[in-house]
């Protein structure tokens, strides 16, 4: 973040270790008519290691959602407010499919967790890498190289939606 620039929106992260802990400190700014707003996010590192099963899924619902996280082909929407556990559920599940004879490559906006073993495209509209252009760019490399797994993470847009149509 630039602390200089008052202007313009920005969003930064600042990384600390609290009782032993790793916690990520998510920060966004926003111009207001009497200053900045500011909103802090407190991410902890922790809840990455969460398995399916740790989620609270019933039983039965956890085989369906397993079956569906497996499939070759599908979109799988996660949706809920700010905190709701979109994010850990997404993460559990590349856990749950990360495997070294698989490839799977994230687009994300911003890149939450770092993952080992999963390539994450951080979305950088500033220089044109947007959600749509780097599904594309994926999507090509898959038709090149052979198959790949993918997942979009992050705010579901417009143009996102309608690139994963197109194939």
């Amino acid at each position: 973040m630039q602390i200089a620039e008052k202007r313009l929106s920005q969003d930064g992260r600042i990384q600390i270790k609290v009782m032993g802990r790793e916690l990520d400190l998510r920060v966004s700014t926003v111009p207001s008519n009497h200053g900045e707003s500011i909103v802090m996010r407190i991410l902890d590192k922790d809840s990455l290691k969460l398995g399916l099963p740790q989620l609270g899924f019933l039983a039965d619902d956890q085989q369906t959602f397993e079956e569906l996280i497996k499939l070759a082909d599908g979109i799988v929407l996660v949706t809920g407010p700010t905190g709701s556990g979109k994010t850990t559920t997404l993460y559990s599940c590349l856990n749950y499919l990360n495997q070294p004879d698989r490839k799977i490559i994230t687009v994300e906006d911003p890149v939450e967790y770092q993952l080992a073993g999963i390539n994450q495209v951080h979305v950088r509209a500033s220089i044109g890498l947007t959600f749509s252009a780097a599904w594309w760019i994926v999507k090509l490399n898959a038709a090149k190289n052979g198959p790949e797994s993918f997942c979009s993470c992050g705010d579901l847009q417009i143009e996102t939606l309608l690139c994963g149509f197109v194939f």
